[in-house]
């Protein structure tokens, strides 16, 4: 599957897509990994939850992006509460 073409969408539950990396053209890197992304998004009692899990290819593909920085890149995104672990 290429790299941001959706694989599944269930329109107000999930959306699962492949995300890769590109180059200063916007044209997809052979050299970097791609991962699987299943999004689900789901009511809660407060509001509503969002849980991303990211599923890659080999342990070598996720070593490779933790060494780049994602984990701290996502981490970042996630907002003050979710790194306070709440």
């Amino acid at each position: 599957m290429a790299a941001g073409a959706p694989e599944t969408i269930e329109p107000e539950r999930r959306i699962v897509v492949w995300d890769g990396f590109a180059d200063a053209d916007r044209a997809p890197s052979a050299d970097l990994p791609e991962t699987r992304m299943e999004i689900a998004f789901e009511a809660t009692g407060k509001g509503s939850r969002f849980t991303a899990v990211s599923t890659f290819q080999s342990l070598a593909a996720l070593e490779r992006v933790v060494a780049m920085g994602m984990v701290e890149e996502s981490l970042g995104h996630a907002g003050p509460a979710r790194r306070r672990g709440r």
